[in-house]
């Protein structure tokens, strides 16, 4: 049980960076299409 728990612990820490990963691409595309329109309405 304990072993589980801890496995459980090591799988969220995981997934907590690749939340930040995730979170910095997606703001990285959202500043890409803002200059994509900004090209196109000049």
């Amino acid at each position: 049980m304990h072993e589980r728990i801890q496995k459980l612990k090591e799988t969220i820490k995981v997934l907590d960076k690749e939340k930040e990963r995730i979170r910095v691409i997606v703001v990285r595309l959202e500043i890409r299409i803002q200059e994509k329109e900004v090209d196109f309405f000049m």
